[in-house]
């Protein structure tokens, strides 16, 4: 696992792990770098217009990602909120990553959510090659929460590789550089 000197030193290079940081003295923490909230979505149902199923298997050549309904922020002042009743909901973040031939990496939300009996539904893997946002799924306790725009939510951490991954084995998946 990456120290906090390592974290900065791969940060501060000319292909840095961590893009569009914000206060990287306040985010970066011990053992990992603690990610914002950009944008939210709530879970499709039957009946919202959206579609009927998510379709996934082996291959992907069946693969159907239903659209999910985006909630925006409410400005109040100097600041954008978002109200989320209790439910699930997809959490992307406004710095994006980018996941070197020698490295993994994991994201895992912060204690501060998980304190309100927070639950996610993963702790998404980088793989090396990936580049774009962290996308956490969590499902949102009673009575629901107010978070604003631009709040740490999650915490990456990474993993050094026993070895680098060959160019040609690099993540290529469609969710390089997607948004939602």
């Amino acid at each position: 696992m990456l120290s906090k000197n390592e974290l900065a030193n791969r940060i501060h290079c000319d292909s840095p792990i961590v893009r569009g940081y914000k206060d990287l003295d306040k985010q970066l923490q011990q053992c990992g770098v603690d990610i914002r909230l950009g944008r939210v979505w709530r879970e499709a149902k039957l009946g919202d217009g959206v579609g009927e199923f998510h379709t996934i298997d082996f291959d992907n050549s069946k693969r159907a990602i239903l659209e999910l309904p985006e909630i925006k922020p409410m400005t109040e002042g100097e600041q954008s909120w978002f109200y989320l009743r209790p439910g699930h909901y997809l959490f992307q973040s406004i710095e994006k990553v980018w996941i070197p031939n020698d490295l993994c990496a994991i994201s895992s939300v912060r204690s501060t959510l998980m304190r309100t009996t927070a639950v996610t539904t993963d702790s998404p893997l980088f793989d090396p090659g990936y580049l774009g946002p962290d996308n956490t799924s969590i499902i949102v306790p009673e009575p629901g929460w107010r978070i604003e725009l631009g709040a740490r939510y999650t915490q990456m951490v990474f993993f050094e590789l026993s070895s680098p991954i060959d160019d040609i084995d690099l993540y290529q998946g469609v969710y390089n550089e997607k948004v939602g």
